[in-house]
């Protein structure tokens, strides 16, 4: 039959005391850590928003057609910065946002009821265009507003939604004539 091995290496043995095997042992484990933290990183980059400091965390999937994963991100951060009191109510209400399309087209968003009532598992549909701060905070609070609506058992209405990005946008932006 086949096989592999030659005879001459059924008498050959490894010296696992061997300096040369114990270093190249080591080099193949660096290596491997080196590429799961890279992993890590890049994955925590893109798709994930912590901070530790507020007891928030918020995932954050793939945009496919725009790359607005870090835009939402920044977003993040400017609501924490321009209103903790918004920002305090979206972490503590949705677990994911998905930065999709389809659901709002550009500059919307959606949430869909019959979602978990736990935050850890809420997802928001924030779809904004590449690079627009202020309409992403915005999007993000009113669909917020919508989960809370869900959460508390209440309708969801448009109306009380508008007027919290609204007073958002007054708070954060400011109108020059």
């Amino acid at each position: 039959m086949f096989s592999l091995a030659s005879s001459d290496s059924k008498d050959e043995k490894i010296d696992y005391a061997d300096r040369a095997y114990r270093s190249m042992k080591r080099w193949r484990i660096v290596k491997i850590v080196v590429f799961l933290l890279a992993i890590f990183f890049f994955l925590s980059h893109y798709f994930l928003y912590w901070d530790p400091g507020e007891g928030c965390f918020i995932g954050i999937k793939p945009a496919f057609l725009e790359f607005t994963n870090l835009d939402m991100k920044r977003a993040l951060r400017a609501l924490k910065q321009g209103s903790p009191e918004d920002y305090k109510m979206v972490c503590g209400n949705v677990g994911v946002i998905n930065p999709f399309i389809a659901c709002g087209g550009f500059g919307g968003g959606c949430y869909y009821e019959g979602q978990p009532k736990t935050s850890s598992n809420r997802e928001i549909y924030v779809s904004t265009a590449k690079d627009d701060l202020v309409m992403a905070m915005a999007v993000i609070v009113h669909e917020t507003c919508h989960a809370i609506q869900a959460k508390e058992g209440r309708p969801l209405n448009e109306e009380e939604c508008y007027q919290v990005d609204d007073k958002l946008l007054r708070k954060v932006v400011t109108f020059q004539e």
